[in-house]
């Protein structure tokens, strides 16, 4: 297919340059979405180009594509989409970029989109890799980038479906929405991260922050204003900050700390140290339990994956072993054909045989015919012939030549030979 040539040599070439120019990016995105509305050969391989191009390209080919079909059409795009092998593969985090770039492009389109919490679990399960332990920069770069700078406020208009994420799937997105926000380059406003953990807290999951978590937010709430601050107070989030002093603890005069005014939980009662000691290893088995479900997890899917693979495998041999099987009948047929066709020969050739030699012995037979025709018919003129011969030659002995000459010449034509 000529489509599927372009592609290949554009794929070559952006390789090759690292980019593409503009009139080459066009055609890349027309000749993908161009497979994707085909049947679901061609459609399969569309979505493989998704992933060999740039988010720019792949990704913006297909949200172009999917953004125009109906719900059901559009359910099952994300489901080939999230089923085809690259996906399942990451590649450098390839599944990551790409998955994360269409999320941002349809959470800026519709954050109300179901599809959207089924791509962002899909990618969710990828996050942490083969260590399976933590979150990579590369991986919060992505979610920074592709999601919160693309939709902006639009992401905190997403609704996290329990039925699609389960408690270890948020507890995992969770910390990968942390870490990406709460980064060493200080990217966002204390505002934007505020909204972004009131956006955590405000789904209908029960939130657990690991130490990890703290680590990375608490540097940053202790430069927040007050003003921002203040608004902890009565939010889920104020028990996250118990060991940090809030705004009411305050000096109205210093604006430092009050004495006494920490709330730190070994003071008021020391069975609540105990408790919170029970608390951050209880949070640490969770932590444990949930990363060997997420392995658990993508092991089952793996195995699901190679299953589907297989059956495809097998399907495929059951096919080749039934188009051998018309083969060999179309060879034993056309063998048939042949010894029949070779037996006519055989015996065309004996008839042939048989008629050249029946049309000789006929041919001398007639011959031998003719010769005794001839013979009886002649003989008596030659004998004439031969007594005037041994005679002188007189004008009447002439005539009677003449007349014998006549008679054999008559005789000859008469018993068809041509003389003329």
């Amino acid at each position: 297919m000529k489509t599927i040539q372009d592609l290949d040599l554009l794929v070559e070439k952006y390789k090759r340059n690292s980019k593409l120019g503009l009139n080459d990016s066009e055609a890349a995105m027309e000749g993908i979405q161009f497979l994707l509305r085909g049947d679901t050969q061609f459609r399969g391989r569309g979505m493989e180009y998704v992933f060999e191009f740039p988010n720019d390209i792949g990704v913006n080919a297909f949200f172009n594509y999917y953004r125009v079909l109906d719900e059901e059409e559009k359910n099952k795009a994300i489901q080939e989409l999230m089923t085809c092998k690259e996906f399942g593969v990451n590649l450098s985090n390839k599944s990551v970029n790409r998955a994360t770039a269409l999320i941002g492009l349809m959470l800026k389109e519709n954050p109300e989109d179901g599809n959207i919490n089924h791509i962002l679990k899909s990618a969710t399960q990828l996050i942490l890799g083969k260590n399976k332990k933590e979150i990579s920069n590369q991986c919060a770069e992505y979610f920074r980038r592709n999601v919160i700078d693309t939709a902006g406020d639009k992401l905190f208009d997403m609704k996290i479906d329990k039925i699609v994420f389960t408690d270890e799937d948020f507890y995992l997105l969770k910390s990968w929405v942390i870490a990406s926000v709460f980064t060493s380059e200080e990217l966002y406003k204390p505002a934007v991260q505020l909204k972004v953990l009131q956006w955590l807290t405000g789904q209908d999951y029960k939130v657990h922050f690991s130490q990890e978590d703290k680590n990375a937010i608490l540097p940053y709430y202790e430069k927040w204003d007050n003003e921002i601050k203040a608004i902890l107070n009565d939010s889920p989030l104020a028990e996250m900050f118990e060991d940090i002093p809030l705004p009411d603890d305050m000096n109205k005069e210093s604006g430092k700390p009050e004495e006494g005014k920490y709330k730190k939980v070994s003071v008021i009662h020391p069975a609540k140290a105990v408790l919170a000691n029970l608390d951050t290893e209880i949070t640490k088995l969770i932590e444990e339990n949930n990363t060997l479900r997420l392995d658990l997890n993508k092991k089952n899917d793996t195995i699901g994956q190679l299953e589907l693979k297989k059956n495809e495998l097998l399907d495929e041999i059951n096919e080749l072993n039934r188009n051998l099987n018309q083969k060999l009948i179309e060879i034993n047929d056309k063998d048939k054909e042949i010894d029949s066709l070779k037996r006519q020969g055989e015996d065309l050739e004996n008839r042939l045989k048989a008629a050249l030699k029946l049309n000789t012995r006929e041919e001398n037979e007639s011959l031998n015919n003719l010769k005794f025709k001839l013979s009886s018919q002649l003989k008596h003129d030659y004998s004439d012939f031969c007594k005037i011969a041994e005679k002188p030659m007189t004008k009447e002995l002439g005539d009677v030549l003449l007349a014998i000459m006549e008679n054999t010449f008559y005789t000859l034509i008469k018993n068809g030979i041509k003389l003329e």
